[in-house]
């Protein structure tokens, strides 16, 4: 492996073919941030690598570890059909979040690596006709030290 984020492309490329007959965009971008500042574009999935958290340490010099990388796809739509209530908007992100739940849940990234749904730390949001749904995604990593 010569790209930590490796995961990127794939995750992108999956969830792209999934929801290429709906026309749904998916881009990757590096924070948060970046999600607020792009609300031109909906409805539309984001892909976010949201840290790691190493799992196993080799014993000895440590030259070797285990990561838990975590990814998440933000599902954004606009629906101002039903502004005050945000029913529309709800019901478009709705359908799009499944067929991302239905595209990662279980997919086999790299040989015996496989995506699974964690617990994800962004909050749903609604606000002004604009839905943020989000789920957040494991892989697990090797990594052998030495050049």
């Amino acid at each position: 492996m010569d790209n930590y984020l490796f995961a990127e492309s794939a995750i992108a490329g999956r969830l792209a073919k999934a929801l290429e007959p709906d026309k749904v965009p998916v881009e990757c971008i590096g924070s948060t941030d970046d999600i607020a500042a792009s609300r031109h574009r909906y409805p539309c999935v984001y892909v976010l690598y949201a840290g790691d958290e190493v799992s196993e340490t080799s014993a000895g010099r440590g030259e070797a570890s285990r990561a838990d990388q975590f990814w998440v796809a933000s599902v954004c739509s606009a629906n101002a059909g039903t502004l005050a209530s945000g029913a529309a908007a709800r019901e478009e992100a709705g359908k799009i979040f499944m067929k991302v739940l239905k595209a990662l849940q279980g997919f086999e990234i790299a040989s015996g690596r496989a995506l699974t749904r964690v617990s994800c730390p962004l909050p749903v949001t609604y606000e002004n006709g604009h839905m943020f749904m989000a789920a957040q995604f494991k892989l697990s990593i090797d990594v052998q030290g030495g050049l």
